[in-house]
């Protein structure tokens, strides 16, 4: 339920009927953080990561995770 809300004042925004409840940097610290321990989870270790810019450290198989592999047709382009 209120996934829903988020997402219908997130597309109220787009279409600028209606401001964002929250804002673009506190949703990306929200969800940064727990995909960072469900990383850490299924490695099975303390993540280290750059302060910087968030990136994993000295561990290839947790920084795996964080990435995503797209179906033909659908990468990513920017």
């Amino acid at each position: 339920m209120l996934d829903r809300v988020h997402l219908q004042n997130f597309i109220g925004a787009i279409q600028g009927t209606e401001k964002l409840n929250q804002t673009i940097i506190n949703g990306h610290k929200s969800t940064v953080i727990p995909q960072l321990g469900n990383i850490a989870q299924r490695v099975g270790r303390v993540l280290n990561l750059d302060s910087t810019n968030g990136h994993i450290l000295h561990d290839k198989e947790a920084a795996k995770l964080w990435g995503r592999e797209y179906q033909p047709g659908w990468n990513l382009k920017i």
